[in-house]
């Protein structure tokens, strides 16, 4: 049977262990990724092939990054200031959230305006 690829073992037992690029470390904010792995041959070898697939995809990831991130700086330095902010895709969402989630109460306090002052707070807290 042939070895299983980033398959280690110390004293505490086995796991799989993945170095990250020399390029991405920084990006990646660590060295290697490692799992600890226990089971059959068959269920380690699974988890083994999960491991390398996921492992690809966050190499995959952070090369992107990386890549884009240059791209960024060579139009940064040409023609754009340089303010950026960095956000997950989650942190994105929220944000785009609480975007939209204030400019709706703006919307529905804007229907309540009046200048002879006819709506109370009470009744814009109702509506809202």
């Amino acid at each position: 049977m042939p070895k299983i690829k980033y398959l280690t073992e110390d004293k505490s037992g086995k796991k799989l262990r993945r170095n990250v690029p020399q390029e991405l470390r920084n990006l990646a904010g660590q060295s290697a990724w490692v799992e600890r792995v226990s089971g059959t041959p068959l269920e380690i070898r699974e988890c083994a092939n999960l491991f390398a697939v996921k492992t690809d995809g966050y190499i995959s990831s952070l090369r992107s990054q990386s890549t884009s991130a240059a791209i960024l700086d060579g139009e940064l330095s040409e023609n754009r200031p340089r303010f950026r902010i960095r956000l997950s895709k989650i942190d994105a969402k929220r944000l785009a959230l609480i975007y939209l989630q204030n400019a709706e109460e703006e919307r529905i306090r804007g229907r309540f305006y009046s200048v002879d002052g006819r709506w109370s707070e009470l009744d814009r807290a109702e509506a809202i």
